[in-house]
């Protein structure tokens, strides 16, 4: 009976495409062959209220593909992340959700490189980082509503690995969140907290 549980990935809601879930279940590899129907995964956590921060390394793009995102728990998980989900950051060097580009002419990202993202969710806003620096401008007039955070598995053999706070890969940065919890690539910006049980319990 653990007393503080971080968030991973969930194996068990997304759509039937076939995933493989490794590290405990903070790393996926995309499965079958190249297509959108069934990619997006979505975080064991959600949140409604609160300010949360989580990182995700970006170990193998096959193509172009969204590396992390927003999606609320009333949207589809079939079909194209951009489409269905709120927003998403594309590697290839642009934010998009709601069917549109929302920043298009970013950095694109390379394998190793690591995306974070701060979701403000009492008052609808969220900010991408690469490396450490801001991605893009924040998205704000996000509806109250209950989000997930989320990858996608378009690509075949395209792999994501996830830090909710416990990461599972090697992780020098040393970072946590202003109780202590995580550890992080980046300095947690400053009011935003890692995705867990005791947090959720404070914060959410």
């Amino acid at each position: 009976c653990p007393s503080n549980v971080f968030a991973t990935l969930n194996p068990l809601v997304y759509e039937s495409r076939s995933n493989t879930f490794s590290n405990g279940n903070n790393t996926i590899t995309g499965g079958g062959s190249d297509g959108w129907d069934g990619h997006c995964v979505v975080s064991t956590i959600a949140a409604s209220s609160g300010k949360w921060y989580v990182e995700t390394k970006l170990v193998t793009q096959v193509a172009a593909h969204a590396v992390i995102g927003l999606i609320s728990t009333s949207q589809s998980l079939s079909g194209s992340l951009k489409d269905n989900g709120v927003f998403a950051l594309e590697a290839e060097g642009r934010i998009t959700g709601g069917g549109n580009n929302i920043q298009t002419g970013l950095t694109a990202f390379s394998n190793g490189d690591i995306a974070g993202l701060a979701f403000d969710a009492t008052n609808g806003t969220g900010q991408f980082y690469r490396n450490g620096s801001a991605y893009g401008s924040a998205v704000s007039s996000l509806a109250s509503d209950t989000y997930y955070f989320v990858t996608n598995s378009y690509e075949q053999n395209a792999v994501v690995e996830f830090n909710f706070g416990s990461p599972p890969y090697s992780e020098s940065g040393g970072n946590s969140d202003a109780n202590g919890y995580g550890n992080f690539s980046m300095a947690v910006p400053n009011g935003y907290f890692a995705l867990n049980t005791k947090n959720l319990a404070e914060y959410g």
